[in-house]
């Protein structure tokens, strides 16, 4: 099964460790879930953050394909408060 490998961005400090997840939908499902945590930095600085899509992993091979150039997903401010649309 092939998954996305995302990585949120900082614009301060550059990429964070990137994730794999099922789809698009779901990545920005759990940014949006991070983002909306009132004790979080995402919260308090969500204009700081975005989500890009970096790659994707082939789980039967084991290949890890980059994507270029990478996918912008979402901007931290664009999901507080909301939901992802489906």
């Amino acid at each position: 099964m092939k998954f996305g490998i995302y990585a949120i961005r900082d614009v301060y400090t550059g990429f964070l460790s990137p994730t794999v997840e099922v789809n698009d939908l779901v990545a920005k499902r759990n940014f949006e879930h991070a983002c909306n945590r009132s004790d979080s930095l995402l919260f308090s600085h969500a204009q700081d953050y975005d989500l890009y899509k970096i790659g994707e992993f082939e789980s039967d091979s084991g290949v890890v394909t980059p994507l270029t150039p990478i996918e912008f997903i979402a901007n931290g401010k664009s999901v507080l408060g909301g939901s992802v649309d489906a």
